[in-house]
């Protein structure tokens, strides 16, 4: 993973409900953002080359409180408001990463985009052995067998600079 999304796990982010699908500049997708167990935000890329949409629940597009919410609604959105002002600070602070040669800053997209990547590999990481090589570091490998010693060995006597995403998820 080229962006560090450690600070979002650190701080408590998350997802669920991820649906993909195929379009023809790609693929999209849509997932629900969660901020400590708690939904905060739908997440919405369409797949046709525009920004990654980030709608957070009980928000107006400048952060404040929609009006007329019910009690229960603005809890929520409470909650989606505080996860808001601390994922911001986690895009503000983020610094500059390479990735094919090219020096990017980092914004949400990068960032959600980021998230989506580490939790498919951690999925894929349950049953699979996932690497990478220094070489090629946007391009994860799989191994069909569950990571153990074994493996391990294997891999890195193949390939010796090889790093084991089930071993060092944020690599």
């Amino acid at each position: 993973m080229s962006v560090n999304v450690k600070p979002l796990i650190d701080a408590g982010f998350d997802l669920k409900s991820l649906k993909k699908w195929n379009t023809h500049d790609g693929g999209g997708y849509t997932f629900t953002l969660t901020h400590h167990g708690k939904s905060v935000a739908e997440v919405l890329e369409e797949g046709h080359g525009g920004e990654i949409r980030v709608n957070w629940l009980g928000l107006r597009w400048d952060g404040s409180l929609m009006p007329g919410l019910s009690p229960a609604d603005t809890k929520k959105a409470m909650l989606a408001q505080a996860a808001k002002t601390a994922f911001d600070a986690i895009v503000k602070a983020a610094p500059e990463f390479e990735s094919h040669g090219m020096k990017l800053t980092v914004d949400k997209g990068i960032l959600l985009e980021g998230l989506l990547t580490y939790t498919e590999v951690q999925k894929l990481c349950k049953t699979k052995t996932v690497f990478r090589l220094p070489e090629n570091p946007n391009a994860d490998r799989v191994l069909n067998a569950p990571f153990d010693a074994k493996v391990r060995a294997y891999i890195l006597q193949k390939w010796p600079t090889a790093i084991i995403l089930n071993e060092n998820p944020f690599a």
